[in-house]
C-alpha cells in the first residue's frame, strides 16, 4: 500500500548526483502541480532577495499565460518548454541513495529525498516559479467563480445556464490538470553561502546570452508577421526588391552593415502597416482573424516597401543596388533619417494612418487617439505624398530640415537619426501626417 503524501516527511524523486566543478548538484525533474504543493517555497514579488533581483510581477503574470494557453491548447499548437530552475539547499536537508548497476561516468543515478522541514530556496527562476503560482490561481478562481454562477442558475431555475457553468468547470478542471502535468527541470546546487549563491546568479544572468528580437523573429512562425518577414527576406514569389539587404541574426544594424535593415525590424514593418501603431500581436488576435489575413498582410508590406523606392530616391539606391547600405548612415555620402529604423517604422505608422484614415492629436504633451477620423488615401497617393515630404538628408544642423525638429521629432548631434525613445516614431509619424494633411508651416 503506497504512503499517503500527508505523512511522508520527504519529497522524493528519482534523479542524478554529480559534482559540477566544485560545486556539488542534484538534477531532477518536478511538475507544476509538485512545485505549487509546496516543494518550492512562492516567491514573494514585495521582497527582494539579497542573492537575486526584484521580481517583475507582469514577468510572472505573463509566464504564467504562457503556461495556461499551453494547458488549454492540449500541445496542439502551443506547446509548453520551460527551462530549469536553479534552486539551492542545505546539504543537510536532501539524501541521496544511489541505485547500484547503474553507472554513467561521474554522474550518480538514484533516489533524491530532501526534507520537507528545510526549504528549497531559488537562485535563477523566481518568474517561472511565481508564474506556475499564479496559473494555478488563475484558474482555481475561474473555477470558482463559474461554480457560484452555476449554484446562482440553479437557484434560479435557470437548467440550460447552469448547465453551461457546469460545462465550464469541466472544462477548467481538465485543463488544471493538464497544467499540473507540465514537467519542468529542476538542479539543487548543494550550498547555503547566499553571497556565493548571489555569484552564481550574476556569472550566469551575465554571460547567458539571452535571444534578440529579430532572431525570435526568425524563429517563431506561430506569428503571422514573422512569416510575412520570412516570405520578404526569401524573395517568395520572386519579390526580392530586398534580397541580401536584411540582417537576419542582429537586432540592429551598425554603421558598417551591409545590410539595410533587420529582420526584426521587416515583422515590424509589417505589423505596423497593417495594424498602426504600438497595436500588439496577439495569440487571440493571430487564431481569430490574422492568420487568415497573411496574404493581404504580406501584400500590403510589400506595398510599403515598393512606395518607398518610389518616394525616395536613396532608398531606390541602396534596394537596386547602386549605393551600399553604408552611405545612408553616419558619415556616408548621402547621410539620411532615411538609414533609421525609427523613420522606417514612423513612415510604416503613417502609412496605416494614411490609408485607413486613422489620426492622433495632440494637445500640449498629450497625445490622444482621434480614430478613424479622415477619409482614407489609396497607395498611389500615400506614395505620391510621400515623395513631397521635407528632406531626409542628415548628418549635421546644418543639413537637417527644420520641420522635423519643430514638430516633436527628437533629433539630436550628430544629427544623423531620430533617437529610439519611447514615442518618437508616432511623434515623427504624426509630423510625416500633418504635412501630407496640409498642416505644414
Amino acid at each position: 500500500m503506497a504512503t499517503l503524501s500527508g505523512y511522508s516527511p520527504t519529497h522524493d524523486f528519482w534523479g542524478t548526483r554529480f559534482r559540477q566543478l566544485n560545486l556539488d548538484e542534484i538534477s531532477l525533474h518536478v511538475t507544476v502541480e509538485q512545485i505549487t504543493s509546496g516543494f518550492i517555497q512562492r516567491p514573494d514579488p514585495n521582497v527582494r532577495l539579497e542573492h537575486n533581483r526584484a521580481i517583475k510581477i507582469q514577468h510572472a503574470e505573463e509566464f504564467g499565460s504562457y503556461l495556461i494557453r499551453a494547458a488549454e491548447d492540449g500541445g496542439k499548437k502551443w506547446p509548453a518548454i520551460v527551462p530549469a530552475l536553479s534552486l539551492f539547499t542545505n546539504p543537510l536537508a536532501l539524501d541521496f541513495i544511489v541505485q547500484d548497476g547503474i553507472e554513467a561516468g561521474e554522474v550518480q543515478f538514484g533516489i533524491v529525498k530532501i526534507e520537507k522541514s528545510t526549504p528549497l530556496r531559488i537562485w535563477d527562476g523566481q518568474h517561472r516559479t511565481l508564474g506556475c503560482y499564479l496559473a494555478v490561481d488563475r484558474l482555481n478562481k475561474q473555477m470558482a467563480d463559474a461554480h457560484t454562477k452555476m449554484r446562482k442558475a440553479e437557484d434560479e431555475e435557470d437548467q440550460e445556464e447552469a448547465t453551461r457553468h457546469e460545462s465550464e468547470i469541466a472544462r477548467l478542471r481538465e485543463v488544471r490538470t493538464r497544467l499540473g502535468h507540465i514537467v519542468i527541470p529542476v538542479t539543487i546546487t548543494l550550498e547555503t553561502d547566499e553571497k556565493r549563491v548571489a555569484e552564481l546568479f550574476a556569472a550566469v544572468a551575465d554571460n547567458a546570452k539571452g535571444i534578440n528580437t529579430t532572431a525570435l523573429a526568425r524563429l517563431d512562425h506561430r506569428n503571422v508577421f514573422n512569416r510575412v518577414a520570412e516570405a520578404i527576406y526569401d524573395g517568395a514569389d520572386g519579390w526580392d526588391l530586398l534580397e541580401g539587404l536584411i540582417d537576419d541574426d542582429n537586432a540592429y544594424v551598425t554603421k558598417r552593415n551591409p545590410n539595410w535593415t533587420t529582420y526584426r525590424d521587416v515583422a515590424a514593418v509589417a505589423q505596423t502597416t497593417w495594424l498602426g501603431y504600438n497595436v500588439r500581436w496577439t495569440e487571440n488576435k493571430e487564431e481569430s482573424e490574422l492568420g487568415a489575413q497573411e496574404d493581404d498582410i504580406l501584400t500590403n508590406a510589400r506595398a510599403f516597401y515598393e512606395g518607398l523606392v518610389e518616394a525616395f530616391p536613396e532608398i531606390d539606391d541602396v534596394l537596386h543596388g547602386v549605393i551600399a547600405p553604408s552611405e545612408l548612415r553616419q558619415g556616408g555620402g548621402r547621410t539620411t533619417l532615411l538609414s533609421s529604423s525609427t523613420t522606417i517604422r514612423a513612415l510604416a505608422t503613417a502609412w496605416y494612418d494614411l490609408r485607413t484614415g486613422h489620426r492622433w492629436h495632440q494637445t500640449g504633451n498629450r497625445v490622444t487617439d482621434e480614430g478613424l477620423t479622415a477619409e482614407p488615401m489609396e497607395t498611389e497617393d500615400i506614395v505620391g505624398a510621400f515623395a513631397t515630404l521635407p528632406s531626409m538628408a542628415s548628418g549635421n544642423s546644418r543639413v537637417l530640415d527644420r520641420y522635423w525638429r519643430e514638430h516633436g521629432v527628437m533629433i539630436e548631434p550628430p544629427y544623423v537619426a531620430p533617437t529610439a525613445r519611447a514615442g518618437n516614431v508616432r511623434a515623427m509619424a504624426m509630423a510625416i501626417v500633418d504635412f501630407i494633411d496640409g498642416g505644414q508651416k
